[in-house]
């Protein structure tokens, strides 16, 4: 086998188009022009898969008063504390994770001694389980970080006046989350390069105080065998995995030489046609509270729906109502494939949607009860998810949204359920672009 490898570190540049019209010579630099740019596609993706943080909340979970001999009223160093999950991901060709968060200096902690609860020292630890698949093959990658102490007695947090901006607030985040199973060789890459995707646990010990947190995608590398067809990008490439300096030829080529399509008009169609597959995550929502979260919860508490009619979810109101609060989804504009962007297939500043799958992990309370979950970005725009098991696991299904046409358009995204009977209970909601053909 031979291998050819990309290494991420060229951004993408604007293409002048205006060579590759009809009457113009049939140079190669205008060509390379464009390898060049669809090369360096990847080198864009920060696409954020999964978010926790404050969101809204008014309290920390973490206490500034002293501690209770009597019971727990803070959280141990050992417990992992799980605060959210995404469903399975596929990443983006290259790209794999890193988590990123502000912090504000950690609160105390306890240990048990004998019958009585002490305090264990300021401690906060935020770590990141990685789940990679692709193929039969599965690689796990845990990385963590540990927050400052406070300095304040009790491990409270910042009182001044300037509140957390004076005392305090920092950016920290875990090395890139390469799966283990990738080593210094091209074959390996190659494995692990294409298909891969990503389940994601995010979880605190002890006592952070967490402002925001996101675990997105950063591009590393890409390797590909010259014999595989429907490469995701040109691969235009030196030995060194940098551009080359200019096609094979003088002259535009169908492909490089017999065998290996890169560097060719054929590998450039393909990696058009491949990009497509991959497009924003328009919504992640775990029920993680932080000012209600308990000490020893190892899990979100979920929450529930038990009518036999539609309510919202995060409101309770019984039907979708654009005067009520919800989730934008426009950022699904730039996502927009170019079947649904006709001039035939749009109506005005109205109109237009982005195929998309809709997650939710979730369980009946007994067997034989179903629960429905409706994604609705319009009365009339509705993508359902059917929820059969008694235990936790993600449930989807695909659909089309109304996104609008632009990231500036205005969209309202909001989630109603209904059970047949019991209790429908969950803890997390994805909302991804999915590539239909």
């Amino acid at each position: 086998m031979a291998y050819v490898f990309k290494i991420f570190d060229t951004l993408q540049q604007p293409v002048q188009l205006e060579a590759l019209t009809g009457r113009r010579p049939m140079l190669a630099y205008p060509v390379r022009t464009v390898f060049k740019a669809e090369d360096a596609i990847p080198t864009q993706a920060r696409r954020i898969l999964l978010q926790v943080g404050l969101h809204g909340t008014e309290e920390w979970m973490v206490r500034d008063d002293a501690t209770s001999i009597m019971s727990q009223t803070r959280p141990t160093r050992a417990l992992k504390r799980y605060v959210a999950r995404s469903p399975i991901l596929r990443l983006t060709p290259g790209a794999y994770l890193r988590m990123w968060a502000v912090v504000l200096p950690a609160g105390m902690t306890v240990k048990l001694d004998v019958s009585d609860w002490v305090d264990d020292g300021c401690f906060g630890k935020v770590g990141v389980e990685v789940t990679y698949r692709v193929g039969g093959d599965t690689s796990v990658k845990e990385a963590s970080f540990l927050t400052s102490p406070s300095l304040a007695p009790n491990g409270a947090q910042p009182q001044q006046d300037s509140g957390a901006f004076g005392s305090g607030l920092q950016q920290m985040h875990t090395e890139l989350l390469i799966p283990p199973a990738i080593v210094d060789n091209a074959a390996s890459l190659d494995n692990w390069s294409d298909g891969v995707t990503a389940e994601i646990a995010v979880y605190y010990q002890g006592s952070p105080r967490v402002v925001d947190l996101v675990v997105f995608e950063e591009p590393y590398r890409f390797a590909a065998d010259t014999a595989d067809a429907l490469w995701p990008l040109p691969m235009l490439t030196g030995a060194d995995g940098k551009i080359a300096t200019d096609l094979p030829s003088d002259y535009p080529v169908r492909q490089s030489k017999s065998g290996q399509t890169g560097g060719g008009t054929y590998a450039q169609a393909d990696a058009a046609l491949r990009q497509r597959e991959i497009g924003p995550l328009l919504w992640c929502h775990t029920t993680h509270v932080e000012s209600a979260a308990g000490y020893t919860d190892a899990e979100p508490d979920p929450a529930t729906v038990t009518s036999t009619s539609y309510v919202e979810v995060l409101s309770g109101a019984s039907s979708y109502n654009t005067d009520r609060p919800g989730v934008s989804v426009s950022c699904g504009a730039n996502a927009r494939v170019q079947k649904f962007t006709h001039h035939t297939l749009v109506l005005r500043d109205k109109d237009n949607v982005v195929p998309v799958r809709c997650w939710i992990r979730a369980k009946n309370s007994a067997g034989g009860e179903i629960g429905t979950i409706r994604f609705m970005s319009a009365d009339y725009s509705i993508a359902e998810v059917v929820v059969t098991g008694t235990s936790y696991a993600w449930f989807s299904a695909t659909g089309h949204l109304r996104c609008g046409l632009g990231p500036e358009d205005t969209t309202l995204l909001q989630v109603l359920a209904m059970v047949t009977g019991g209790t429908l209970s969950w803890t997390a909601i994805a909302v991804e672009y999915a590539h239909i053909a």
